[in-house]
């Protein structure tokens, strides 16, 4: 597997004289088989690198995406303002709320000697 001086030069000599597709990707026959490329992904491999290594640009490397990443930030931070706006509203409310169950659990609790439960039980319990 060797890679002929020629085909470096050819290949690294510059951006001038670009790579054929054709030799570097394998190619469909009319008689629908596929053929190998001339210049198997190994040696174009190996040739890339002593490119590299000599200085020069490749031009089959895609450009880099340097795109400044924007932060939005995290989810729970987005509705943090609005989240407390809602809490502080419905702790306005927190007072009502609570008489409002205090008097619900004082008439729903059943005293032991109220008729209520004489009436079910048949019999009154009384403390000691």
């Amino acid at each position: 597997m060797s890679i002929k001086n020629g085909a470096v030069k050819y290949l690294v000599k510059g951006a001038e004289r670009s790579l054929k597709l054709a030799d570097i990707a394998p190619v469909r026959l009319a008689t629908g088989r596929w053929a190998s490329p001339k210049i198997s992904k190994l040696q174009l491999a190996r040739i890339r690198n002593e490119a590299v290594v000599n200085g020069n640009v490749w031009p089959l490397d895609k450009p880099a995406n340097n795109k400044p990443v924007v932060y939005k930030g995290q989810i729970h931070m987005l509705g943090k303002k609005k989240r407390y706006e809602s809490i502080e509203e419905k702790m306005k409310e927190m007072p009502k709320k609570l008489e409002d169950y205090y008097t619900a659990m004082r008439q729903r609790r059943v005293h032991l000697n109220s008729p209520l439960y004489i009436a079910t039980h048949g019999y009154a319990k009384i403390k000691v």
